[in-house]
């Protein structure tokens, strides 16, 4: 009994040991910084991003979401098929594992508060594109309008159009871009997988 006993305890302290903790992850904040992705919390913006320095500095986590994005925004226009390949072949730092946001999670960094465009919070971002008028600057996202809509639209051809977030109208203006059409990219990691196309 006794010799089980000190068995088990030997093998927990050795997995204590040996087991990789969140106190040496790299950062360039102080203490704790993951997030409980439940999207219930609200946090200000000295204290909801983080520039990550195990990706390089190339990425930035967003502690109120769990989301790791992109540091720099894309400046380059894609077609919707070729963003998502842009995505996919991302590399921060060493590592890969991007995909292009859904509409939702590109409209959790707006901040509706902001009297100004870009309606973005203080956050340490590079590079974001946006226009006024909603005209350029427009991200892709992956969601598709496929899911929401059947059959012809004035504005897709059959369909084939995806959400686009323009954070100089907060996303109200041109909603949606043909895939065929030029947009903008920036990628993000975690979260679902995969684009809801349907």
């Amino acid at each position: 009994m006794h010799a089980q006993r000190f068995r088990f305890l030997g093998w927990l302290m050795t997995a204590l040991l040996v087991s990789p903790s969140a106190s040496q992850a790299q950062t360039t904040a102080v203490g704790p910084y993951y997030a409980t992705p439940s999207w219930d919390q609200t946090l200000a913006s000295n204290v909801r991003f983080v520039v990550l320095a195990n990706f390089n500095n190339e990425a930035v986590l967003d502690r109120e979401t769990g989301l790791v994005w992109e540091r720099a925004a894309g400046s380059m226009a894609f077609t919707w098929f070729a963003a998502q390949s842009a995505c996919i072949d991302l590399r921060a730092g060493t590592r890969m594992g991007f995909r292009l946001p859904t509409i939702q999670e590109l409209f959790s960094l707006v901040d509706t508060g902001a009297s100004d465009p870009p309606f973005l919070p203080t956050n340490p971002f590079l590079n974001v594109q946006w226009s006024a008028d909603g005209g350029s600057g427009n991200y892709w996202s992956a969601t598709s309008l496929q899911k929401y809509w059947r059959g012809n639209r004035p504005d897709c051809d059959n369909g084939a159009c995806a959400w686009v977030m323009n954070f100089g109208t907060a996303g109200y203006g041109p909603v949606n871009k043909d895939f065929a059409s030029g947009g903008l990219v920036w990628c993000v990691r975690g979260g679902p997988n995969g684009t809801d196309f349907q």
